[in-house]
């Protein structure tokens, strides 16, 4: 059961820290398509294709078809602005592939009106004629718009289907009745859909579909009543707007024969242009301003916690430190006092031992219990451990055959004396010394005083 709950926690970890990585991931994605979204719109078409093909990267590193369908018709976008065409096509038909892959109505909606655009613009003279195509890519965009209530994609495609079907007439003298009632009924339902969906940029985009409309009609005195009366509808600060309208007016006045109004159309095409990109411009220089201050504020937050960190982790070593250091410390006294204990014991014994073993008339004839007995100070398993000691040496002696007197010359050899200091000791002659210590190299089997040494701590005799 236990190693089951540990698999459990750790299958969940894992799978919890591959959660964290895919939103970052996609929060790096959207910060990227929100940029080449920006840049499109403010033509900054390279700075936009950048981002799109970085957002690109981490689609395809992510592993996400829908991301990787959504950023190749945002870069899709960027290159029909830049009139590369096939590029366009190409990013539009993976995206298209990738879309109907995982029934991504959305996504196909979208690559489905970039390929019909593609068709629309292809169709520079009557013999390369693409508008049939466009309109099929253009109507399954229409119907999957309004199946799945997605109000910009619905305004895009019946923008273009208005577009085709214009264009269907261009080559047509008079237009064909059909093909341009449809392309009204088209722009009349996109820009019922972008007012009621309150989508402002697509209400704007209707004035030249519009005005192109209403040229091929032949309807001029109307078509510039239009665009007068967007004029008085577009807001003061709305430049872009109001760019637009005005170009519009300059070829409206002139093809009417208004010279002095059209001249004026043109000079105010030109302020209200660069009203637009001063306009532009001080938008992008706030927009840096306010960066660098929520960066700047970032900063001293940042500094603060780095410092409140720092302090708070040096605090903490110092403790630490200072913890190892009073353990230390005491642990150190504590050896010493245990230390200090052990070799006085140490030296009572060895001075109790020595006092009585080395008195013949105290020593001789008591046994080690008798000698170290608790009632004399002495700890009980010391006592056991000496006469354990004692009673292994005389059993190593008398298993080889050596006497007491030949076992106190091996002790007195084995601590280094030499013959003559042994015999001075024993009060023996000697060659008698002498005598005892040929039996010794006998009965241990060696030829000289290192190998008795060696012999007799290998069988426990010292």
């Amino acid at each position: 059961m236990k190693n089951v709950i540990l698999t459990a926690a750790f299958l969940l970890a894992v799978l919890s820290g591959g959660c964290s990585v895919h939103e970052e991931q996609e929060a790096s994605f959207r910060k990227l398509l929100e940029q080449c979204d920006r840049y499109t719109s403010e033509q900054e078409y390279e700075r936009a294709m950048d981002s799109a093909l970085s957002a690109l990267s981490v689609a395809e590193a992510a592993k996400e078809p829908g991301w990787e369908a959504e950023t190749l018709c945002a870069a899709a976008i960027v290159d029909l602005l830049t009139m590369r065409d096939d590029r366009a096509w190409e990013k539009a038909c993976r995206a298209e592939e990738l879309s109907r892959e995982r029934e991504d109505s959305l996504q196909l909606c979208k690559a489905l009106v970039i390929k019909g655009r593609v068709c629309s613009y292809a169709s520079l003279s009557a013999d390369s004629n693409r508008d049939d195509e466009a309109i099929r890519y253009l109507k399954e965009a229409h119907a999957l718009a309004c199946a799945g209530g997605f109000a910009k994609q619905h305004v895009e495609a019946c923008y273009h289907l208005s577009e085709v079907y214009v264009n269907k007439n261009r080559w047509n003298n008079p237009p064909d009745p059909v093909d341009y009632a449809l392309a009204g009924e088209y722009l009349s339902e996109g820009e019922i859909v972008a007012g009621g969906g309150n989508l402002p940029d697509m209400v704007r985009r209707a004035i030249p579909f519009r005005i192109r409309f209403m040229r091929q009609g032949g309807d001029i005195a109307a078509a510039t009543a239009y665009c007068e009366s967007m004029l008085n509808e577009a807001s003061e600060n709305d430049w872009l707007t109001r760019q637009q309208i005005f170009d519009q007016l300059t070829v409206l006045y002139a093809e009417r024969g208004m010279e002095e109004k059209s001249l004026e159309s043109h000079q105010q095409y030109v302020y209200a242009m660069q009203q637009y990109i001063r306009q532009t411009v001080n938008a992008k220089l706030q927009d840096l301003e306010d960066r660098y201050e929520r960066l700047k504020e970032r900063r001293r937050t940042e500094r603060w916690i780095w410092a409140v960190l720092t302090s708070f982790a040096l605090f903490l070593t110092a403790l630490v430190f200072v913890f190892i250091i009073l353990r230390k410390n005491r642990l150190l006294v504590q050896r010493s006092e245990e230390l200090a204990a052990t070799n006085r014991e140490k030296e009572s014994v060895l001075s109790y031992i020595s006092s009585r073993f080395g008195d013949p008339e105290t020593g001789k004839g008591k046994t080690v219990e008798e000698l170290l007995s608790p009632a004399e100070g002495m700890a009980e398993d010391v006592s056991r451990y000496v006469e354990k000691l004692a009673s292994s040496r005389k059993e190593a002696a008398a298993r080889i055959g050596l006497t007491n007197r030949e076992m106190e010359i091996l002790h007195f050899f084995c601590q280094g004396l030499t013959a003559g200091q042994v015999a001075e000791r024993l009060y023996l002659s000697p060659r008698t010394v002498s005598n005892h210590k040929q039996k010794i190299f006998e009965k241990m089997e060696v030829g000289n005083n290192a190998e008795m040494v060696f012999k007799a701590r290998q069988l426990g005799l010292i």
